[in-house]
């Protein structure tokens, strides 16, 4: 549903530097922007009463600053070989202004017992899910009646976009050769695993796979001497009930913050090999060149140990929802191709 949609306002201030040195040996090029949006278009929910599931609707207002610096030059020539290689470092911060009048916070993107969110001075976009009640020095609070995790409410896990991103591209030319590749690293950054989440929730994960039925204590948790007291003691002896496998799909499962992972990835983007016919072999035609190549793409992805699910740049949607990992579309895939061009 939408209703009385205005155009959204982009402000925007840039600086830039463009340098070249020792007969173009050295480049340098480095920018920095300041951008304030405003009358933002957004799908946000709705109560059940409205009689829709989301309105699209223009809120409040953000703010970006970032920098961007590519730093490259041809690091080694000579008659028949050259190695170009170009660095680039880009960081963006966006803080939430403005949302609208007496609101502090917006969801635009939902999960069970979480979503992403646009909050109130903070960076957006950021993701809340349920999580695990904690004492003051961060030990999981237990229900000394069952031995379970007390869930907490929704708390902020972390913002889905990356502190920043480091690029690499590097070119070896031989000849009639030229052998290139492109690979970046970005960190800083979460995204909710929907596939971990389903695993678990249908017992399929390693976790749930693996573990018995045997009751145990949940490790690094403490309870409250009496309710209220703020007293909290080490939990050694009070032990889950019903064992392990209904502990992972029955208790574990409902808390979000189990899914919320580091979403660190270092990728080789591509990978590409061409070859360039001699001009002898095509003087007396109408060709002025021909070239042969083999590319490959998304050849290889680093991801931290905590992830084993799925590439974090796998987004359910191509919203604002920016860190909600799911099966609604098709994950990234490997990609190897032939080419041939032609020139008259």
């Amino acid at each position: 549903m939408a209703e009385g949609i205005k155009k959204e306002k982009l402000n925007t201030t840039e600086f830039g530097l463009n340098a070249r040195m020792f007969n173009n040996r050295l480049r340098l090029t480095a920018s920095y922007f300041k951008t304030i949006l405003s009358d933002l278009i957004t799908s946000s929910t709705t109560p059940n009463s409205a009689g829709s599931t989301s309105l699209l609707t223009n809120i409040g207002e953000m703010e970006s600053d970032g920098i961007e610096v590519s730093l490259g030059g041809t690091v080694l020539k000579s008659d028949d070989f050259s190695w170009d290689l170009d660095v680039n470092f880009s960081a963006n911060k966006t803080v939430v202004n403005d949302i609208g009048e007496g609101i502090s916070e917006i969801q635009v993107g939902a999960f069970t017992d979480g979503g992403v969110f646009a909050i109130l001075g903070e960076e957006y976009p950021q993701i809340k899910g349920s999580s695990y009640d904690r004492d003051p020095n961060g030990n999981i609070i237990i229900d000394p009646s069952t031995g379970n995790p007390i869930i907490g409410d929704l708390k902020n896990l972390g913002k889905t976009t990356p502190d920043y991103v480091i690029g690499l591209i590097s070119s070896f030319k031989y000849k009639g050769f030229t052998l290139s590749t492109t690979m970046d690293y970005r960190t800083g950054h979460v995204y909710y695993s929907q596939i971990a989440d389903s695993m678990e929730f249908t017992g399929r994960s390693l976790e749930s796979v693996s573990s018995n039925r045997q009751d145990f204590v949940v490790p690094n948790s403490v309870y409250e001497t009496s309710p209220g007291s703020g007293v909290y003691v080490e939990n050694t002896n009070i032990a889950i009930t019903g064992g392990r496998q209904s502990y992972w799909t029955d208790h574990y499962n409902n808390i979000k913050e189990n899914y919320v992972q580091d979403a660190t990835a270092v990728k080789m983007r591509e990978l590409a090999l061409n070859y360039n016919l001699p001009s002898s072999l095509i003087d007396n035609t109408p060709v002025s060149k021909i070239s042969v190549g083999f590319v490959a793409r998304n050849l290889f992805t680093w991801l931290p140990t905590q992830n084993r699910f799925s590439d974090p740049e796998f987004n359910n949607s191509t919203g604002n929802a920016i860190g909600i990992g799911g099966y609604f579309q098709s994950p990234p895939t490997k990609t190897f191709g032939l080419n041939i061009n032609v020139e008259f």
